[in-house]
Order: C-alpha cells, then sequence, then structure tokens
C-alpha cells in the first residue's frame, strides 16, 4: 500500500523514545518524556490491543455517569445551553428530517446520490492545497506531518478496536520522536477529505505545542483543533463538492452534536430517577422513566452509552469551533489569530478560563445552526424539483 503504517511501526517509535529517554540529561525533559511513554504505552493498549473491557452492568454504568456529572457540571451546563438554544429550531428539523426521509428513504448513502467520491491522492493533494492556504504560522507544522505520510498514514477498514465506537479518523501522536499515526477510515466517500483535514489539525497541532497532548487539563477542548479545520473546509467547500453534498455533511455534523448533546441532557432525569428509586434499577425504574418522562428502553440505552469524554468533548469542541467559524466568516484573521492563541494556552492550565477569554461559547449557536438547517433544505428542495 502507498500510506501505510502497523502497529510495529508504532512499537518502534515506543522503543526509539526510550533511547532518548535514557540519552536525556535534562531530569525536567526526561520526566516529560517519561510522561510521554506512559501515555504512548496506554495508548497502545487502548487502540491497538486485542483487549476487550468488560462490560459495565446499568448500575456501574450510572455510578460513573453520576460521578461524571457531580465533577463537571460546568461542563453539562454548556451542553445544556447548546440543547436547549435550539429549540426554535425544532419545527424546522423535525421538517427537513422529513423531507431527507421521503427524498432518500431510510437506507442511502448520499455520496451515490451525489456522486461525491474521490481517490485517496486526490483527497491527500486537497488537504495539502487547504492547509497550504490557512496559515503561515501554522505551515510548517502541518508540512512536518504531511512529509511523514507515506510512513504515519493510513486508510483501513477499521479504525481501533472493535469494541470502542466507531469513528471516521484517529490521530495518535508521541512527543520526543515527534510522530502522528494518522488512521482514515477506507472510503471512496469524499468525506474524507473533511475526515483528513480534521486529522491533519490534530497533527499540526500536536507538533505546534506538542506539550498541550500530555496536558493535565481536563481535555474536554481537545477536538476544536480538528473540528475548526473540518468547518472552514466545509465552510469553502474544498473540492468544489456538489451543494446537496456540502449541506449534508454540515448538517449532520450539527444533528449528531444535537442528539449526543440530548442524551447527555437527559443524564440528570435518569440520575434523579434512579436516586427517587433508592439507587435500583429494576422495572419499577424504567417504567417509571417512560411513565414520567416518556424515556423509552432504546432511549435510555443510548443515554447510558454516551459521557462527556467521548461524546460530549466532541459537543463542546463543536461549540467552541463554531464560534470561531462564526467570526471567521466575517474576519479570517481575527478568527486565525484567535485560534492560534487558543493553541497556545498553556499545557499546565486549566483551559475553561481562557477558552472563555476569546470567545462566548453558545452566542451565535442559534443563528450558525439555522444556517445550516436552512440551507440543508433548500439543497433538497432544489433537489426535489430536478428529481421529480
Amino acid at each position: 500500500m502507498k500510506y501505510n503504517w502497523t502497529t510495529a511501526d508504532f512499537l518502534k517509535q515506543i522503543d526509539l523514545l526510550r533511547v532518548l529517554i535514557q540519552k536525556e540529561k535534562n531530569p525536567e525533559r526526561k520526566y516529560y518524556l517519561e510522561k510521554v511513554l506512559d501515555s504512548s504505552q496506554y495508548i497502545f493498549h487502548q487502540k491497538f490491543s486485542q483487549f476487550k473491557e468488560p462490560t459495565e452492568s446499568i448500575k456501574q454504568r450510572l455510578c460513573n455517569i453520576n460521578d461524571e456529572r457531580l465533577s463537571y457540571g460546568r461542563y453539562y451546563s454548556i451542553i445544556q445551553d447548546f440543547y436547549f438554544s435550539l429549540e426554535p429550531l425544532e419545527d424546522k428539523i423535525a421538517e427537513v428530517e422529513a423531507m431527507i426521509e421521503s427524498s432518500f428513504g431510510d437506507d442511502f448513502d448520499i455520496s451515490s446520490i451525489t456522486g461525491a467520491y474521490v481517490t485517496n491522492d486526490k483527497a491527500i493533494s486537497l488537504t495539502k492545497v487547504f492547509y497550504t492556504s490557512l496559515d503561515q504560522d501554522l505551515l510548517p507544522y502541518f508540512n512536518e506531518a504531511f512529509n511523514d505520510r507515506f510512513t504515519t498514514l493510513r486508510f483501513n477498514g477499521h479504525v481501533g478496536p472493535y469494541t470502542l465506537k466507531s469513528t471516521d479518523g484517529n490521530t495518535t501522536f508521541i512527543d520526543g520522536v515527534r510522530k502522528n499515526f494518522i488512521n482514515i477510515c477506507k472510503t471512496r466517500s469524499a468525506s474524507k477529505i473533511f475526515t483528513l483535514i480534521h486529522e491533519y489539525g490534530h497533527a499540526t497541532k500536536n507538533l505546534y505545542c506538542p506539550e498541550k497532548a500530555y496536558s493535565n487539563d481536563d481535555g474536554i477542548f481537545e477536538e476544536v483543533d480538528g473540528i475548526f479545520p473540518e468547518l472552514i473546509a466545509l465552510e469553502e467547500n474544498v473540492g468544489n463538492l456538489p451543494p446537496l453534498f456540502i449541506a449534508f455533511q454540515k448538517y449532520t455534523t450539527l444533528i449528531t452534536y444535537y442528539n449526543n448533546a440530548d442524551a447527555l441532557v437527559l443524564h440528570n432525569i435518569i440520575l434523579n430517577s434512579w436516586k427517587d428509586h433508592n439507587y435500583r434499577t429494576n422495572n419499577s425504574f424504567t417504567k417509571y422513566l417512560k411513565r414520567e418522562y416518556d424515556i423509552e428502553e432504546e432511549v435510555l440505552q443510548t443515554a447510558l452509552e454516551t459521557n462527556l469524554f467521548d461524546e460530549g468533548i466532541y459537543v463542546i469542541s463543536y461549540l467552541v469551533a463554531i464560534e470561531l467559524l462564526h467570526i471567521y466568516k466575517k474576519d479570517k484573521k481575527q478568527a486565525l489569530t484567535l485560534y492560534k492563541e487558543f493553541l497556545n494556552i498553556p499545557a499546565d492550565k486549566d483551559i475553561f478560563p481562557f477558552v472563555t477569554k476569546l470567545i462566548t461559547i453558545n452566542k451565535n449557536i442559534l443563528s450558525e445552526a439555522t444556517n445550516v438547517v436552512d440551507e440543508m433544505k433548500l439543497q433538497l428542495e432544489s433537489w426535489n424539483r430536478k428529481h421529480v
């Protein structure tokens, strides 16, 4: 394969890191590299080993959710504000969903409908073009990652262990040796352009400020550096793709995070009901949720499978990225300056206070979401007129 790497390549870099640690004379630097080594070995175990985590019981999952809800209530509040901010759009979203179903049915492929296919080489080339024009300060770091693409990028049929939730791509960074291992889910769809741009956003940030990858921060904003470039690329329609395809990518991104927010908002109701039932998860508990809150078994299961440190970080990072995009549409230079200020937040600091100095989260989410939904509706109407 032209672009390929294996777990043996990943382990080889870990071995090289061990050599660097042995040679390092500066104690502070040595302790940092040892932290990188510990993190890299943990990531290897989580992502690439055959280990399967045991299934959690409902009670165990509720205990974990309760811990997250108590420890990170400030982030739950942001997600809740986002969810209720979109209340004015509920009817319009329902209308668009009905239009999608009537136009394409339940099981459809938007790439097939629009003809939005690209080769791997074309997607990589477009990623290069995008980052070359994005920002000159970040460009050298992108180039460093991009120049390694033949040995650190791969297009795989599956990303990560089969025990994890599916994803379109991921990036694993090892500092010291300064290597980003990028894995992109194999597909013919032009969506891989935006997946590549997302993952190279991570790779660029990792080289621009490597210690941020090993900070003691909560990690709640760690997807901003992938989502923001991805949103810009969609806004600028990198690849000159069919408008319906672009509108659908924007729309499904919004709705995915909106649905994740819905599941996270339900945590409070579920936890309070659990407490009222003396922390039991019997039939009385599930029937109560159905009767009082119309929470069906399937909805309950989805909520229990949704957590702050998987889905939640994408929701909050999206909310930061969408505010930066709102600024970018009016003033590209200002938005990129703010973005680089975000990237430069000290690795030993809590990021949340710094972020709130740069942007106001949820300030423009309704207007941006309205634009996304309206664009989707407009493109559906246009498609239907041509295919009556």
